[in-house]
């Protein structure tokens, strides 16, 4: 039975071979399960922050989370952060001057700093449980990974007209909002289920296409791309290349 076992054990898949000589596969279920919704979430990366940026962004926390009513215990308490962040913007006023250990006292105050918010981070994930109001209460910014995307607008106006020289196409669209980039195609007319679309890319709103056939009727149409790969696309129009 063990070694049973251990041979089925190394296999993902299993052929039975019927008296008919029919065969019968199984493989593991991979029905795919409903993914889970992300949870709201604070950052505490501060490393790759500028000096005023650092401190700007601390005094921020610190007012917020100063008397906040969803975190009564805050660890470390907050005049524990207001001192070290009064330490650490003095130390950054005194390194001014390129003094090799007043750059030493501000690192080492920083760090300091940063460490105390990152467990004060900790105690905020704690208390808000999730809680998405709570979390931008703290002034801590958000963790916007795996948030969902917001939908991305249809390209509207599209145009076709003749470009400089003969066989080219100029095409455009009206700019969409939160595009990362845009896809040019085209495909011969009429548009069917099984045109093939030649396509090619870019940042801009428009794009001209050349060495076409003349005086052949072409399909053109521009999608807009948006974060994790969104695409719409706008309406077909067509014409005939000069």
């Amino acid at each position: 039975m063990f070694f049973l076992k251990k041979f089925l054990a190394n296999f993902t898949s299993l052929t039975i071979f019927t008296p008919a000589e029919s065969r019968l596969t199984l493989k593991p279920n991979t029905m795919k399960k409903n993914p889970t919704p992300p949870q709201p979430a604070i950052t505490t990366g501060f490393d790759g922050l500028s000096g005023p940026a650092f401190a700007s962004l601390s005094g921020g926390i610190l007012g917020a989370m100063t008397g906040n009513p969803y975190f009564p215990d805050p660890d470390p308490p907050m005049p524990v952060i207001a001192e070290l962040l009064g330490n650490y913007i003095e130390s950054a006023n005194v390194a001014q001057n390129r003094d090799r250990d007043a750059v030493e006292t501000k690192s080492v105050n920083r760090n300091l700093l940063t460490a105390s918010l990152k467990t004060l981070g900790k105690y905020v994930t704690l208390t808000a449980n999730g809680d998405r109001q709570k979390l931008v209460s703290s002034g801590y910014p958000m963790n916007r990974r795996g948030e969902p995307v917001p939908p991305l607008g249809k390209p509207e106006n599209i145009q076709a007209t003749d470009g400089i020289n003969p066989g080219s196409v100029y095409i455009s669209v009206n700019a969409v909002k939160r595009a990362k980039s845009y896809l040019y195609q085209y495909t011969l007319d009429p548009v069917t289920e099984t045109s093939v679309w030649e396509t090619a890319s870019g940042t801009a709103r428009s794009f001209t296409f050349t060495n076409l056939k003349r005086n052949t009727r072409f399909a053109f149409r521009i999608a807009a791309v948006g974060s994790r790969n969104q695409t719409v696309y706008s309406d077909i129009i067509t014409r005939v290349v000069q």
